[in-house]
């Protein structure tokens, strides 16, 4: 008897563990692929810093796999600057694209840059405006001074001193 109560007692224990973890994660909102995105994203980063571009963009393509905005941003970046990768400028567009529409701000951001430069696109000084007022106005501190850029020099916008500071 004391053999199947201790049976039954640590497969309800299991039972109750594997509760707890379910709950515990749907309050947190994080699910095992978002950390594992995350995970690659942050070693991406440390090789990124570190100018190991072709590790940085491989643990990048793995995290943008699993759902990271970010990650996604970044490998726009590089195909942007030629890391790992051949320049590619209309590559880096598809996947700031990818990236913005996953909720990356700083990628919306890099959108206006594209348009704001000419990089894959037409130059396009209204679009660029677009894209950086999109991003600053989620927050992105980046987007924001680019806004006061282009109104401090009349680019696509009358020169405004005035709004150039308030961005």
């Amino acid at each position: 008897m004391e053999k199947i109560c201790r049976y039954s007692v640590l497969f309800g224990g299991l039972i109750v563990s594997v509760v707890v973890a379910l709950f515990a994660q749907s309050c947190t909102g994080t699910t095992r692929s978002a950390k594992t995105a995350n995970s690659l994203y942050n070693t991406g980063t440390h090789y990124y810093n570190g100018k190991k571009y072709p590790d940085a963009f491989r643990l990048f393509r793995e995290a943008a796999d699993a759902g990271s905005a970010d990650a996604m941003n970044f490998i726009g970046l590089m195909y942007e600057k030629g890391q790992a990768t051949d320049t590619n400028y209309q590559q880096a567009m598809e996947w700031y694209q990818k990236a913005a529409h996953a909720g990356s701000t700083a990628a919306i951001s890099n959108i206006g840059w594209m348009y704001d430069k000419g990089k894959g696109v037409s130059e396009d000084d209204q679009q660029a405006i677009e894209w950086y007022q999109k991003a600053a106005n989620a927050g992105n501190a980046d987007a924001a001074y680019n806004m006061g850029w282009m109104y401090h020099y009349g680019e696509g916008v009358d020169t405004n001193y005035q709004k150039a500071m308030e961005w």
